[in-house]
């Protein structure tokens, strides 16, 4: 969180600038010395502009969301976590998933569940399921648990028994 905060206030401060920068050009043309300060005036534009698309680019890499794993916290979930890794295409999904929650995605694969209190989980097309929580900060997510199709009953009653309030599955 405290890197995305730098990042964050990095980009302002260079957009800041930039704007700066540019507006300072182009006032520099006024007066009897149009021709001494065309070069100086054009070269502040061109730094002035990229002062502006670097500020861009830093703020657009700020909104980036960080993730951390819980799954260590359990030597179940460690196990659940690896049975569920066994099959390539679910492995694939975790990491497609995982991804997407990075980007700030918080709706990836076919969608999120809430589970019980603040912990969701998103579910991949190929059976893939990771389960999370916001951080305190509100700057990311801790996962929680992964799961495949198969095994994510067992790392729900796992999760539930870890992590707090029961939730009640419809038996089908």
């Amino acid at each position: 969180m405290i890197v995305r905060k730098k990042r964050f206030y990095l980009a302002i401060l260079v957009l800041i600038l930039g704007v700066i920068t540019l507006l300072n050009s182009i006032t520099s043309i006024t007066g009897l010395a149009i021709l001494e300060n065309s070069a100086i005036s054009r070269g502040l534009n061109i730094i002035g502009i990229a002062l502006i698309i670097g500020g861009g680019l830093l703020l657009a890499s700020s909104r980036h969301y960080y993730l951390t794993s819980r799954i260590k916290v359990d030597n179940g979930l460690v196990r659940l976590a690896e049975e569920a890794s066994r099959n390539v295409k679910v492995q694939r999904d975790i990491d497609h998933l995982t991804h997407e929650l990075e980007r700030g995605n918080t709706n990836p694969g076919l969608g999120s569940k809430n589970l019980f209190g603040n912990v969701i989980y998103v579910r991949g097309r190929n059976g893939g399921r990771v389960f999370v929580r916001p951080t305190i900060d509100g700057g990311g997510y801790e996962i929680l648990g992964k799961a495949s199709k198969g095994n994510e009953n067992r790392v729900i009653e796992k999760i539930e028994e870890i992590y707090g309030i029961p939730y009640k599955r419809k038996v089908s």
